[in-house]
């Protein structure tokens, strides 16, 4: 069953889970049967492309708290019943459980989405993706985007873990403010540094020739 979902044209599966991830995004808040049965529906899928669990869960948990980042602020915002209140010195901060109810939900539509995005990326390479999106005309710079990003990913962790480690030589924590000031200062300095490397990048290509991806089939390895 793996070699079937493998052997598929990567612009029907995209266009599948693309579909799969509007349908989970247009489902109402509060409708859980529709979810329990869509988180089935991808299970099943999941199981029958023999995705390994270990793969779920470390991109799952990777992509997590990007999610909850994103989403946490939902309960205060949201007007409603009135569940808690968060007092501070300059005053308080109620939790309604509408709010609860749409973090909730959110959150679900996240995970169901990841997953079905993850079911895609199992069974489909990224160069096989990348040269469907030029089948399907997708503009040439984003794909030469795409492809970069994916190729220069693992030299970004490398700097991050880098950077981690000089902090964790030097840093030994400290007030909640001292700690979002030094997380800070990792973000702005990973940030200049990939500022950097993309402009030594460019020119290394510049200098061997690069013509703005007009012959892109080389490049990405598809025909």
């Amino acid at each position: 069953m793996r070699k079937l979902f493998s052997d598929l044209d990567a612009r029907i599966k995209f266009i599948a889970v693309l579909a799969m991830v509007i349908t989970v995004v247009l489902i109402p808040q509060g409708q859980w049967g529709l979810f329990t049965g869509y988180f089935v529906f991808i299970s099943i899928l999941l199981v029958l492309s023999q995705t390994k669990i270990g793969f779920i869960l470390k991109r799952l948990f990777t992509v997590l708290p990007f999610i909850l980042m994103i989403t946490i602020f939902t309960p205060f915002f949201k007007e409603g019943n009135v569940v808690f209140t968060y007092n501070f010195w300059w005053g308080g901060i109620n939790v309604t459980k509408e709010g609860l109810a749409l973090l909730l939900g959110v959150i679900t539509k996240s995970i169901l989405s990841v997953l079905s995005i993850l079911f895609l990326l199992s069974t489909t390479t990224f160069s096989e993706l990348l040269n469907g999106f030029i089948k399907m005309k997708v503009p040439g710079i984003m794909v030469l985007l795409l492809s970069f990003m994916y190729r220069y990913m693992d030299v970004l962790i490398t700097e991050m873990k880098t950077l981690e480690r000089a902090r964790d030589a030097r840093y030994f924590g400290g007030k909640i403010f001292r700690q979002i000031g030094m997380a800070g200062n990792i973000v702005a300095t990973l940030f200049l540094r990939a500022l950097e490397r993309s402009e030594r990048v460019y020119a290394a290509l510049l200098a061997r020739g690069y013509n703005g991806g007009k012959e892109r089939n080389g490049f990405l390895g598809g025909k």
